[in-house]
């Protein structure tokens, strides 16, 4: 007689794993949620208008608290977040109506970004001595939409605290693009403008 020595199978329950964190990992979660940044488009419209000498003359900020942006976002955004920092900054031109019915007309109207000023320029040379310069012949452009000037940073810009938007060149929402031009009709409604700022905002209150 022989005998073999029986395999017992014993009905194994998988292990259950253990949370490494202590069972903390939701409170994790919506710790890591609150640094979550989020981007928002911030865009509104405008106008440039010409003074009693027929000059144009314009600086649009990319601080969107700036009294002269009136970004409706930006006070509803500062009371749910801490800290953002610009990612683009642009603004389309283009003359207010069709230059054949409106007769608008003038000298080329110089474009750049500036970082040194933040001020409506005094002159041609105040513009074109920024190394994105560009001269736009508004009342020859035959274009549908005009031209549009990007705000070229010089690196990434760092985040700063919403209630110092501007603390330095390269943090929070710094620059402008600045416009004049010269030989334009006196008091007149010569530009309009369409401002877009892709601003990030993270640290949730």
């Amino acid at each position: 007689m022989s005998f073999r020595k029986s395999k017992r199978r014993g009905n194994r329950q998988p292990r259950k794993k253990t949370s490494s964190n202590g069972g903390l990992s939701p409170m994790i979660r919506a710790t890591k949620s609150l640094s979550t940044p989020y981007v928002f488009r911030f865009a509104q419209s405008g106008d440039i208008t010409s003074n009693g000498s027929g000059i144009l003359s314009s600086a649009i900020v990319c601080n969107p608290s700036s009294s002269g942006q009136n970004f409706s976002e930006w006070s509803s955004l500062i009371t749910l977040f801490t800290q953002f920092r610009v990612l683009a900054f642009r603004v389309q031109f283009c003359l207010t109506g069709d230059q054949k019915d409106t007769g608008l007309s003038g000298a080329p109207v110089a474009i750049a970004g500036s970082f040194s000023s933040l001020s409506a320029p005094s002159s041609y040379d105040t513009v074109i001595e920024n190394a994105d310069s560009k001269f736009w012949q508004a009342s020859n452009d035959k274009t549908r939409f005009g031209y549009t000037h990007t705000l070229k940073f010089p690196r990434k810009i760092d985040y700063t605290n919403t209630g110092t938007p501007v603390p330095g060149d390269f943090a929070g929402a710094p620059g402008a693009i600045t416009l004049y031009a010269s030989g334009w009709p006196n008091s007149t409604n010569c530009i309009s403008t369409l401002i877009e700022g892709f601003y990030e905002f993270k640290s949730r209150t």
